[in-house]
């Protein structure tokens, strides 16, 4: 019991000072996210897809599992009902963290809603189905089998949310911080409240859980969120943001192209060259993440697999495949010391449709 709750106040803990330091972690995030685009590549493994799918159903059965056993072994009934209840309520504050919390998602441009990244409600369920199997078996055996299903659910339930966590990673669907956050949050939740053995201060720990839970949602149904920083929002700050409606801008840049204005919508910069060379001035010398907005135009065959690479003084840092609409392509940048750099933009693999029509559709193009 001792050791429950000293895991859980440092789980706790250890969330706070996550949701506080998003934004020292983005550069870690930009960098697993574009391993993980490259990796991908145009046309994900439908295996992983159909393993992040199945989350639900591999979580359903090991919690029955657990509840077979506790069955079994003629548990306390109301020790398997605070279990339910604890698994119950930790679902409702996931959600409640996720409606409150507004973070942009891996590759979602800015002015789209798509701000319920943190924390990872994949990852959570398999985090809450794992914690409760072990819940619901654990307690006396009485034979050599019980013992060993009790195991078996120890030793599974990490694999299953580590399965879990690498294919939301894949898929792009969510950062590194959102999944650890995700584990650090349920962990903490089901370690400080499960080792509560008195019906007074399960009674107390339900009140206040409803309390909370019930506060989020009235304060996010009235328009309140928390924004939180992520490598595909563009910053206040930044170390290099080239203005591309400016053509002095752009051409003191070193950068071609043809700025094309929307009167109800965001212009975009039109580029002809599969081949883009930029001279960047940085301030001061720091590892840093290179955020694009683009997409690509007609210029290139949607039967292609074009992919986007980016190049900082000749040294390669990262390629992504190119989707066919608006989105943040994040690059985590290495240490780089103050004063100019060449950046360079190149469509690999790319297949023209009519030679010198316009390739890409550039909105923002910044060093944060």
């Amino acid at each position: 019991m001792r050791w429950s709750s000293i895991l859980g106040t440092v789980g706790l803990l250890g969330f706070g000072l996550q949701v506080l330091g998003l934004r020292g972690l983005e550069w870690g995030d930009a960098y697993i996210a574009s391993l993980a685009a490259d990796l991908r590549g145009c046309e994900p493994a439908d295996a992983v897809a159909h393993l992040t799918r199945l989350t639900p159903w591999v979580g359903a059965a090991l919690v029955a599992t657990g509840l077979s056993l506790a069955l079994v072994r003629r548990a306390r009934l109301a020790d398997v009902v605070w279990t339910l209840a604890l698994f119950g309520f930790g679902l409702l504050l996931v959600e409640a963290c996720k409606v409150i919390f507004d973070r942009a998602r891996p590759g979602a441009p800015a002015w789209l809603p798509e701000g319920d990244s943190f924390p990872s409600g994949h990852v959570a369920d398999a985090v809450l189905f794992a914690m409760a199997a072990v819940g619901l078996a654990s307690g006396r055996t009485t034979a050599a089998w019980q013992h060993a299903v009790r195991l078996a659910l120890a030793s599974a339930g990490p694999v299953f949310v580590s399965a879990v966590a690498l294919t939301r990673l894949y898929l792009g669907r969510h950062w590194l911080s959102d999944v650890t956050g995700s584990v650090l949050l349920c962990m903490s939740w089901f370690c400080l409240t499960f080792s509560c053995r008195t019906a007074a201060m399960r009674w107390c720990v339900g009140v206040l859980a409803v309390v909370v839970i019930s506060g989020i949602y009235l304060a996010s149904a009235v328009g309140a969120r928390i924004p939180l920083p992520s490598p595909s929002t563009l910053s206040g700050a930044s170390q290099f943001r080239l203005p591309l409606r400016n053509a002095h801008a752009r051409a003191a840049a070193g950068l071609g192209g043809k700025w094309v204005p929307r009167r109800w919508a965001r212009g975009y910069l039109r580029l002809n060259a599969v081949d883009v060379r930029l001279r960047v001035r940085l301030a001061h010398g720091e590892r840093s993440v290179l955020k694009l907005v683009a997409r690509p135009l007609r210029g290139l065959l949607r039967t292609a697999c074009p992919r986007i690479q980016l190049l900082v003084d000749g040294h390669t840092i990262g390629t992504q495949p190119l989707v066919w609409h608006w989105r943040a392509y994040t690059f985590a940048v290495p240490v780089l010391s103050a004063g100019p750099h060449e950046v360079r933009l190149r469509i690999v693999e790319e297949t023209l449709r009519f030679p010198g029509a316009p390739v890409l559709a550039v909105r923002h193009f910044r060093i944060d």
